[in-house]
């Protein structure tokens, strides 16, 4: 074997540790033995038919420390609304339905008993719970952090979901928590009507009269 043949070899090893360290953060078809909101736990298979972008008609979300309880609704018209009859930010709103209708999971679901410790999953006292309502359908989810996966490393931190009352926590990728631990007014959208393209006239007439 020649000088330029283990070099090769080499540079392939190393491609495969790092593709190996970073696997949970590779987009889902590129990940190995990705599995499924529809074919993973009992848990997930649970919520495959509520956590659909059309059916969802409410979101609750409750932050650790917050002490509030931000409440995204969707009328009959299929339009987003806040608590107070705040309209929602069209890209936040987005990337939230996206996290949370693309759930996954590609490691064997932990059993847990009332003697668990759920502290070491981050879930005793979640970082964020999340309830869902599709129609008569309606579901808690709970959102924690666990220690660091690699010592040393203490900024890749797994993220670890559990639904309901059910007895199995489940180990998702890293950094979830963050994307879905956001303030009331990261989802507010700001503008001061509804629609300003679209004000009523009268309206502009009544300003311009003010105005002379």
């Amino acid at each position: 074997m020649n000088w330029k043949t283990t070099l090769v070899l080499v540079g392939l090893a190393g491609v495969g540790a790092v593709g190996y360290l970073l696997r949970e953060d590779l987009p889902a078809p590129l990940r190995p033995d990705s599995t499924s909101i529809q074919s993973g736990s009992s848990s997930l298979r649970a919520l495959a038919d509520t956590l659909d972008e059309e059916k969802l008609t409410q979101i609750v979300i409750e932050r650790r420390g917050s002490g509030e309880k931000l409440t995204l609704s969707k009328n009959d018209k299929g339009k987003w609304s806040m608590t107070g009859n705040w309209l929602v930010s069209d890209s936040a709103l987005k990337k939230l339905l996206k996290t949370l209708t693309t759930l996954e999971s590609r490691f064997a679901p932990t059993s847990i008993s009332e003697k668990t410790n759920l502290s070491r999953f981050g879930l005793r006292d979640p970082e964020v719970v999340i309830t869902v309502h599709a129609g008569d359908q309606k579901h808690r989810l709970a959102f924690g952090e666990g220690p660091p996966t690699y010592e040393g490393n203490d900024f890749y931190r797994p993220t670890y979901l559990r639904i309901d009352d059910q007895k199995e926590v489940l180990r998702l990728g890293a950094h979830l928590v963050a994307s879905l631990n956001r303030s009331r007014e990261a989802y507010m959208r700001q503008q001061l009507f509804p629609d300003q393209s679209k004000l009523d006239e009268s309206t502009l007439e009544r300003n311009d009269v003010i105005d002379g």
